[in-house]
């Protein structure tokens, strides 16, 4: 017996109308790994966020901030890659490096013992690794 699902989403037309390729899956992984369902804030909050990384943050910024190993970049690189908002990173081994690479903040353990994925890096807080978590989920 298989299950039909039925969902429907009110999607706000800002994100739908950007310049940026699959913007609105971008905002949309943000807005599940990076806020706590029980307390989550306005859309408008989330889409400002998004924009603003994206704007701060373009990918030879976002790459110097990997290279210095700064947790919050590669987190945001793992983002990209995910929802594809970036050209050239839509290869499956590009996101599963990426994957690999935000488990690896999460501080889990491979079967050695041994940290998984895990480059060494800097400010790296809670909500980082919860964050990491639940991308890496």
């Amino acid at each position: 017996m298989s299950l039909i699902h039925d969902m429907q989403c009110d999607l706000d037309e800002r994100i739908l109308q950007s310049d940026i390729p699959v913007f609105s899956l971008h905002v949309l992984i943000r807005y599940e790994v990076c806020y706590d369902h029980r307390h989550t804030p306005e859309f408008d909050v989330v889409l400002e966020e998004t924009q603003r990384w994206l704007e701060d943050y373009p990918r030879e910024r976002l790459q110097k901030g990997i290279e210095e190993g700064d947790t919050a970049c590669i987190l945001e690189s793992c983002l990209r890659k995910m929802s594809q908002c970036e050209p050239g990173t839509e290869k499956l081994d590009d996101i599963m490096k990426n994957l690999e690479r935000v488990s690896g903040l999460t501080g889990l353990y491979g079967e050695e013992g041994m940290l998984t994925g895990l480059t060494p890096v800097v400010n790296n807080t809670e909500p980082l690794q919860q964050r990491a978590l639940a991308a890496w989920a």
